[in-house]
């Protein structure tokens, strides 16, 4: 699948954690692992900086990628 109309962002950083940024529309959205929250996806229109949580967590990485490929089938 490709998606050439959406901007992606991939950040890693020295603890572990990692960011991938995607443009869906109108929306950034951000999937994010942290070592002691696990996985999960926010929109960054929403986002309190500094607060560790998501708006949808998710058990797996697996689950968060059938997430985001959702959204941007459905765009």
């Amino acid at each position: 699948m490709s998606y050439p109309n959406n901007k992606l962002e991939l950040t890693l950083f020295p603890s572990g954690a990692a960011m991938f940024q995607v443009q869906i529309g109108e929306e950034t959205y951000s999937l994010e692992y942290h070592l002691d929250v696990g996985v999960g996806i926010s929109k960054v229109s929403t986002a309190t900086f500094g607060w560790e949580g998501y708006d949808y967590p998710f058990e797996s990485f697996e689950e968060a990628r059938t997430f985001i490929f959702d959204l941007l089938k459905n765009q």
